[in-house]
């Protein structure tokens, strides 16, 4: 168990849909990047909100989340994915249009 109570991603099942840097985050502070994806224009607040954090000292837990470096690193990893999703349907749907 963490500090915050949550159980760890080692306690946790396997999780085959995200990368390592997801698995290696609570689930929690997988919801809250999951929520920044959902919401790039929210805020630090929106975002603890959003993915469950408690009311009670919810700026500072939201900004200590968003400046954790394994959240920062989970982020990239998840715009990297989304990104490649994007060419990768935009290439299916080109290919389609022409008949390839």
């Amino acid at each position: 168990m963490s500090a915050e109570g949550e159980p760890l991603a080692a306690d946790a099942e396997p999780d085959l849909e995200h990368g390592p840097c997801m698995q290696a985050l609570s689930p929690k502070r997988r919801a809250f990047v999951m929520a920044m994806a959902r919401n790039p224009m929210g805020t630090h607040t929106d975002w603890a909100k959003e993915a469950g954090y408690a009311k009670r000292g919810l700026r500072v837990r939201a900004f200590e989340t968003y400046h954790d470096p394994k959240v920062q690193d989970a982020v990239m990893e998840v715009a990297r994915a989304s990104w490649l999703c994007m060419v990768f349907c935009r290439s299916l749907t080109m290919q389609s249009i022409q008949g390839v």
